[in-house]
């Protein structure tokens, strides 16, 4: 062990050259401190990424940035169902009403128009329903079974002449015959561009094709 006879403290003007603050001399220029003024920024900038590291109160945040948008999803999906649902119980509910008055011959519907307007009186919620709803009415062959159309004549709301061609698959039929009634209504999803609205099946409009179908007998005259 060695002794050094020194000052316990430094006196004023004294320099301890052993450390780090001697490194640069009286006649070397104040640009030599640039080591030391670089290691203490990288030392505060480490600091600081470790406390932002550890930092715990952003987590909720987090959270819910990553569930919020499939809980949207799923609830507008809900509701799309719903209102889809409903709209189509709807669709039903008047054409049963419409087949009943024409089974009976009760002299109400008798045209294409005529069955479109009491279906759409009876539907209640079906949007612009006299616009987007068409009605098909045709005779089972009884001996084949074989159904007059397989798919269901819409309307094409993008081509203005589909509005005119409404009666083209209507037929009344005669007494003691089984009939196939068929309506379609282009409807517009609630959300179409998310959940259960982007996947629907559209239309070039954008429309879905809600279908309901009934059959009956015309009662003998």
């Amino acid at each position: 062990m060695r002794l050094e006879r020194r000052a316990f403290l430094p006196r004023p003007g004294h320099r301890d050259c052993r450390g780090v603050q001697c490194h640069r001399q009286d006649d070397q220029p104040v640009e030599a401190d640039t080591l030391m003024f670089g290691s203490k920024a990288i030392g505060a900038a480490g600091r600081a990424a470790r406390r932002m590291w550890r930092a715990v109160g952003g987590n909720a945040s987090v959270e819910f940035v990553i569930i919020f948008p499939f809980f949207i999803t799923f609830f507008l999906s809900v509701f799309e169902s719903g209102f889809l649902m409903t709209r189509h119980v709807m669709l039903e509910r008047g054409l049963d009403i419409a087949v009943r008055d024409l089974r009976l011959h009760t002299g109400k519907p008798t045209s294409h128009d005529q069955i479109r307007d009491e279906v759409c009186k009876n539907a209640l919620i079906i949007k612009d329903c006299q616009k987007v709803l068409k009605v098909e009415l045709a005779p089972v062959d009884t001996a084949t079974w074989k159904l007059p159309v397989s798919t269901a004549d819409c309307i094409d709301r993008g081509d203005t002449t589909s509005y005119d061609n409404r009666g083209d698959n209507f037929q009344t039929g005669l007494s003691n015959q089984l009939m196939f009634v068929r309506a379609c209504a282009v409807v517009n999803p609630f959300f179409p561009g998310t959940g259960l609205g982007l996947q629907l099946p559209k239309d070039k409009t954008g429309g879905y094709r809600m279908v309901a179908v009934s059959a009956f007998v015309h009662e003998p005259q």
